[in-house]
């Protein structure tokens, strides 16, 4: 299916922009976790010309016309919604939900013969012909795939688990869109204007049952998030952490600093690194944790640059470690605007 899916987005689009937030009134109403992409608008922004580079430099994919896909990849996807229901979220906390990818642009016939091509299986759904993977067809006494992908219209792909395709179906063929409001989706449309992509989810009660303890101490009292990135004019990135109480909100942002204070100081053989993680702000807010951080065109431009030099550097050999202390562990921060700050951490058993 990851094939299929991949090539599914290789071949979305084919001129006309659609903002990643048109796919949102297709995805379910009760949806815990939504991710956007407005992918046209990152190839045009001020990374494009490094990111399509990279992207040119990457082997292509063993799948037919690979060139080809590749070229309307770099060209003419325009976004990318992918999102998966609450209900399924807290029913599968410790596994991969049901999900449902829409892709946005403008389809020609023969890129639908291609995909079908491939699939060499379908099945008819409310007269939308649903496609099936290959390498997801049933051996000998395996169950059925439930992976599916379909053309709505010719601007409009979704793929994804068989029910939540048929459900996006039928939310097209009666017109019962889905709503930019209510739990995780209020203020989507905003977050998606202003960015190239962004994520809201609401955190399920038990998603942190197999987290080290750490991690739960720091995050058991956040119930949602939403966070946003923009490459139009450098790079800005901004969140917003919802917690249940003003308490947890300082709590969250005093393990946030610690974190990111431990980060800046292991990052001495990379200023630039290190001058990045200490331009970011974390403040409370009542019972809000905001997260910010701004490049300009020319900090942004080093830091990949570092990370290019970085990547082709020749790896250095590693001293072997000294044994480490048992018991539990904290690392005290000091300096911060709110004061020392002590971060615990778990040891690896």
């Amino acid at each position: 299916m990851r094939k299929f899916i991949a090539l599914a987005v290789l071949l979305s689009g084919s001129g006309l922009l659609a903002q990643a937030q048109s796919g949102v009134q297709l995805i379910q109403p009760d949806a815990g976790f939504v991710l956007g992409l407005e992918w046209r608008k990152i190839v045009d922004s001020s990374v494009g010309a490094s990111l399509t580079e990279q992207i040119k430099k990457t082997p292509l994919p063993a799948i037919p016309a690979a060139a080809a896909l590749l070229d309307t990849l770099l060209n003419d996807l325009d976004s990318v919604v992918l999102a998966a229901s609450a209900t399924e979220l807290k029913r599968t906390a410790a596994a991969q939900p049901p999900a449902l990818v829409i892709l946005k642009g403008r389809f020609k016939p023969e890129l639908r013969s291609q995909l079908k091509a491939m699939a060499k299986k379908s099945e008819m759904y409310r007269s939308v012909e649903l496609l099936t993977a290959p390498e997801d067809a049933p051996a000998g006494g395996a169950p059925a795939s439930k992976n599916r992908i379909a053309f709505l219209d010719a601007n409009t792909v979704v793929a994804g688990d068989v029910v939540e395709v048929r459900a996006a179906i039928d939310r097209a063929k009666t017109g019962r869109f889905t709503g930019a409001h209510g739990g995780v989706l209020d203020g989507v449309a905003e977050l998606a204007s202003k960015n190239d992509l962004w994520i809201v989810f609401e955190l399920p009660a038990n998603a942190l049952k197999e987290a080290p303890p750490a991690a739960v101490q720091m995050f058991s009292g956040v119930k949602s998030a939403e966070l946003g990135m923009s490459f139009q004019q450098g790079f800005a990135l901004q969140m917003n952490i919802r917690t249940k109480d003003d308490a947890s909100a300082t709590s969250v942002a005093q393990a946030l600093q610690g974190l990111i204070a431990i980060g800046a100081m292991s990052q001495s053989q990379s200023p630039q690194a290190s001058e990045v993680l200490k331009k970011i702000r974390i403040t409370p807010e009542n019972s809000r944790v905001k997260l910010a951080l701004s490049l300009d065109r020319s900090e942004l431009e080093k830091m990949i640059k570092e990370a290019q030099s970085s990547a082709s550097a020749p790896k250095k050999t590693a001293a072997a470690p000294a044994p480490e202390p048992s018991g539990p562990r904290t690392v005290r921060i000091t300096g911060l605007d709110s004061g020392p700050v002590e971060v615990p951490f778990a040891t690896k058993t």
